[in-house]
């Protein structure tokens, strides 16, 4: 495994978006909208540094990093890490987790929930389990 590769699986939210989303984000056919251009930011209000911004340039996923805040962002989804996990786990439709008051939205929300849209297929379509936390092994 390399050194990238284990931090990955050492932070489960940075796995999603490092290797799950961009895998399969292609599945959705989002390459034939040529009019898909946007910016947008995922905040997890509970981890650190927990902001990444996603960057489809044409349909194509142009990007996604870490990043300190969503300032570039033409809007950001806000959750905590229990929201996140029942979104893109399949758990919980991810309109019910903004009107219950888990999560909210800033900036263009008309962007917003049209993106949301795309999300809550992708989701239905890619569940993404969380990883089990790893138990540390004893050696005796």
């Amino acid at each position: 495994m390399t050194h990238q590769r284990a931090r990955l699986a050492a932070d489960p939210v940075a796995e999603y978006f490092g290797r799950f989303l961009p895998e399969r984000i292609g599945t959705m056919g989002l390459d034939t909208i040529e009019s898909f251009t946007t910016t947008f930011a995922f905040v997890i209000t509970d981890i650190p540094d927990g902001t990444w911004i996603c960057r489809f340039d044409r349909g194509h996923l142009a990007g996604v990093r870490r990043w300190p805040d969503a300032d570039e962002a033409a809007f950001a989804f806000r959750m905590d890490s229990d929201a996140f996990w029942d979104v893109v786990g399949g758990q919980i439709d991810p309109r019910e987790v903004f009107l219950s008051g888990r999560a909210d939205i800033s900036g263009d929300a008309e962007r917003a929930l049209m993106v949301g849209m795309i999300l809550a297929q992708f989701t239905r379509r890619n569940p993404y389990e969380r990883p089990a936390p790893r138990s540390k092994s004893t050696h005796g």
